[in-house]
C-alpha cells in the first residue's frame, strides 16, 4: 500500500510521488489478488489500475506505525437522479446500529439514477434477525433515495 502525494492518475512506483509519514493522500494497493481489470470496460481499469497497483479513490495517511488512516473519499457524493448523496451520511447513521462494526457507502453504476448506493457492512451477528434489523434501522433513518441497492456483508 502506498499514499500518494497528488492525483489518482500519479504513476505509483515513482517514489517522488509517495507520501511522507503524516501526510495525507491518494491511497493505492498493490496485492497478488488484484483484479485484472472491469469486464469489458479498458476504460474503467486504466483508470483505476496503474502499473500494477489499484487506485481506490479514498485519502488517506500512513501513521508512524505504518498504519493507514483513512480521512476520506477523492469524491464524496453520490448523484442518484440529480439527488446528491453522501456516503458519510449513510455510513453515520449504520454505524449506530448495534450489530455494525464497520461500514462504507459508495456510488454503483445506475443504468437509469446514473448512479445508486451501494453499502459493505460487517455486522457482529449475521443471523437472519441482525440482517432484518439492519434493514430496518436504515429505513426508519435515512429517506427512501439514501437506502443502498446493493449490500456486501461479511
Amino acid at each position: 500500500m502506498k499514499v500518494l502525494n497528488t492525483d489518482e492518475t500519479t504513476q505509483p512506483l515513482n517514489p517522488e510521488n509517495q507520501c511522507k509519514t503524516g501526510e495525507s493522500g491518494y491511497v493505492s494497493l498493490n496485492t497478488p489478488a488484484l483484479m485484472k481489470g472491469y469486464f469489458r470496460r479498458d476504460d474503467l481499469t486504466a483508470k483505476a489500475v496503474v502499473d500494477g497497483w489499484f487506485m481506490t479513490g479514498d485519502i488517506g495517511l500512513l501513521d508512524e506505525q505504518g498504519r493507514l488512516l483513512l480521512r476520506g473519499r477523492e469524491r464524496d457524493e453520490i448523484n442518484k437522479g440529480g439527488m446528491k448523496i453522501y456516503p458519510s451520511d449513510i455510513d453515520a447513521v449504520v454505524e449506530r446500529y448495534p450489530a455494525a462494526s464497520d461500514v462504507c457507502a459508495f456510488a454503483l453504476d445506475d443504468p437509469i439514477y446514473g448512479q445508486a448506493v451501494g453499502m459493505a457492512v460487517v455486522l457482529n451477528d449475521t443471523q437472519d434477525d441482525a440482517i432484518r434489523g439492519l434493514h430496518a434501522w436504515m429505513k426508519a433513518h435515512l429517506a427512501e433515495h439514501k437506502l443502498p441497492c446493493a449490500l456486501v456483508g461479511d
